[in-house]
């Protein structure tokens, strides 16, 4: 059956949280799979995996996972082509990890869906980081406060008043700035690509130019919300986009 119609109806329940955090890992490599499972066990989560887009329709047929762990690689389906299949309905976010480098791909994989991209090699302390990050920044009470009212850390942006507070204290942003760091707080945690923060259609290139006007924004949000001990930072993904890390606690 195509992974088309398998996905849909699954993708459109919850996880079971009555236990460990389940993780598909679908990845070719026999030992990356190994690997997955014994460094995911041991951190706590539950580890199910997949060799190919088949193994992957099975598993996801009988349950849903609380993220999935996406090789791009895969012998039988596309990977960016399954990632934007996963994220078209609510779910598990998808940690795409790759030892694909390439710019471009790994923009596709953002803007098919993926949450986060990994590339290989990495050591299991980034993928238990990166993968924390993941889920912390998918929890559902985690992010928005409303469809106006967003939050981060100790920050708070209310998009109705046009208002940003920072520890509690207003803090003023220029429209630009503003709508940018909206964007980062609707996907805090997430790479962002340039392509996104400039308003782009998918596949539309950024210029030069453009990127550089971002900087410029990054560097006005930075000055605007500083840092402290409860405070998100603006993180630069060079050649990519942005992320809006959240301290935990």
């Amino acid at each position: 059956m195509p992974l088309e119609h398998l996905v849909r109806p699954v993708m459109q329940a919850r996880p079971d949280d009555s236990g460990a955090p389940l993780i598909l890992c679908i990845e070719d490599d026999a030992a990356q799979r190994v690997f997955y499972a014994e460094h995911l066990t041991a951190d706590g989560y539950e580890v199910i995996t997949a060799g190919d887009g088949a193994a992957a329709d099975a598993a996801l047929a009988e349950r849903v996972p609380h993220a999935v762990l996406l090789d791009l690689g895969l012998p039988d389906v596309d990977g960016v082509a399954l990632c934007q299949r996963l994220a078209r309905w609510p779910g598990a976010p998808v940690l795409v990890v790759s030892a694909d480098r390439l710019e471009q791909r790994m923009i596709a994989a953002l803007d098919a869906g993926a949450s986060d991209y990994v590339t290989k090699p990495f050591s299991p302390a980034v993928l238990a980081a990166r993968l924390r990050a993941t889920l912390r920044d998918h929890a559902p009470d985690r992010r928005v406060l409303s469809d106006d009212v967003l939050s981060a850390g100790d920050i708070v942006l209310d998009v109705g008043a046009h208002e940003v507070r920072v520890d509690g204290e207003p803090v003023y942003l220029h429209a630009r700035p503003f709508a940018v760091l909206e964007q980062l707080l609707r996907q805090q945690g997430a790479l962002v690509p340039y392509a996104v923060l400039a308003g782009k259609r998918r596949g539309e290139p950024v210029s030069e130019s453009e990127v550089q006007a971002l900087r410029i924004v990054a560097s006005r949000i930075r000055k605007a919300i500083g840092t402290g001990p409860r405070r998100p930072a603006l993180v630069t993904e060079p050649r990519v986009g942005y992320r809006l890390v959240v301290p935990d606690g």
